[in-house]
């Protein structure tokens, strides 16, 4: 996924946009709103009920509201518009004004990602249960961790091999998840650096994960079938402020071939995901999930 394609709608979504009081009428709305990121928009779904045993999703990105933050990302809104829009685009008065009004509302910017995860740490705290965890990695980079336990033990397992020639350390499947909370680890420094292994455990299938790794040890620039093209698809329905469990878009990684076996696989379980959870109140339920006891439903 670009980043800065990403940024660059966020500005435009800032004026086409008013933010909710909360996403949900029962949930403080920094928890309504981490949920709708973290399930929605950064596909946490396929983990709690599929088959990707990790999201990693962004604990960093925030709405700098300052007077330079404001200016900066102003000037990066303005570059990124089409020729013909930049003479009759917003002046900065307006945009100052409005990313002001829009960052005071309950619940704030849908995209103010620290400002979500802190408050979820704060008032639900971290999640470690026998099936799903729900942490913190402060390796090179800090971002956080959706794991589904099980699956993340299976996917071990099952390259255990692989892994252990890569980082040149031998483990334990059944119990190393026990150190990804540990900074220190040097275990998984080696994993989080390795773009095989790290694609390996997010679920990008070990096609691509090895074919990325490889392309970028060789610095090769060649045409793939990237998660730019998926993402396109699905930007306005994510980036909106209301998402629903339709909305919920395909995991995006690079792939390399217009028929992808992961692909593929990722939209038979969306189907499933949607009809599981469609008569739902969604929300409730991936609280009850995040309990060590949950209910069977």
């Amino acid at each position: 996924m670009s980043y800065i394609f990403l940024r660059t709608f966020w500005f435009f979504l800032l004026f086409t946009h008013t933010l909710p009081a909360a996403c949900h009428p029962e949930l403080d709305p920094d928890i309504a709103i981490f949920l709708d990121n973290l399930m929605i928009r950064d596909c946490g779904f396929y983990t709690l009920l599929g088959s990707k045993p990790m999201t990693e999703f962004d604990i960093t990105e925030m709405v700098d509201t300052s007077e330079e933050g404001l200016q900066n990302d102003y000037k990066q809104y303005v570059a990124a518009l089409p020729l013909e829009k930049k003479t009759s685009c917003v002046s900065y008065a307006d945009y100052r004004e409005h990313a002001l009004d829009n960052n005071s509302k309950p619940g704030g910017h849908i995209f103010d990602r620290k400002r979500r995860w802190e408050a979820w740490v704060r008032k639900m705290g971290l999640v470690s249960t026998a099936r799903y965890k729900l942490v913190q990695w402060n390796g090179a980079y800090q971002a956080g961790l959706f794991i589904n336990v099980p699956q993340m033990v299976h996917h071990l397992k099952q390259y255990q091999q692989e892994i252990e020639s890569v980082t040149e350390m031998h483990f334990d499947p059944t119990t190393i998840l026990d150190e990804i909370e540990c900074k220190d680890s040097i275990f998984w420094k080696k994993v989080f650096a390795s773009h095989y292994l790290h694609g390996l455990l997010l679920g990008f299938g070990q096609k691509n994960a090895y074919l990325f790794d490889w392309a970028q040890s060789k610095e090769l620039s060649f045409n793939h079938f990237s998660d730019n093209q998926r993402w396109q698809k699905n930007i306005h329905r994510i980036a909106k402020t209301h998402v629903s469990i339709r909305d919920l878009p395909i995991p995006s990684f690079v792939t390399f071939g217009l028929c992808d076996e992961q692909v593929e696989r990722y939209k038979k379980e969306r189907t499933q995901i949607i009809e599981f959870l469609e008569k739902k109140d969604w929300m409730p339920f991936v609280l009850r999930c995040f309990e060590k006891k949950m209910a069977v439903e």
